[in-house]
């Protein structure tokens, strides 16, 4: 793994730390302005990502996730990050794919774009 993959893979793990914490403050700072969130049916904005991470935190921070068949595919000051994960709610796994692009801004790494879709 080369320099660049290692940092990204730092801040990808910051990202879903985040996340799982349902912590918004950190999630926005690692975020671009424009990010879009979609699960195959609908995009949600940035704004309202954040809003529904706030609303559904008690949920959120129950949940573990583990990850398989990750490929980071970078090129120059984009990345595309493509893979499975399972997430865990204590009771039931869902297996999801997802693909991620990051973009690297001012030399820090931002998610401007992540789909999922449950399998």
């Amino acid at each position: 793994m080369n320099t660049v993959s290692a940092n990204l893979v730092i801040v990808r793990n910051e990202w879903y730390n985040a996340f799982y914490y349902a912590d918004t403050e950190q999630l926005a700072y690692l975020q671009t302005e424009w990010f879009l969130s979609t699960n195959g049916q609908k995009f949600l904005t940035k704004e309202i990502q954040l809003k529904r991470i706030l609303e559904n935190k008690e949920n959120i921070v129950k949940l573990k996730r583990s990850e398989s068949d990750l490929q980071i595919r970078e090129f120059k000051n984009i990345a595309c990050v493509t893979g499975r994960a399972a997430i865990h709610d204590g009771d039931n796994i869902t297996q999801t794919n997802f693909i991620e692009n990051w973009i690297k801004i001012n030399g820090k790494w931002k998610i401007q774009f992540i789909s999922f879709e449950s399998e």
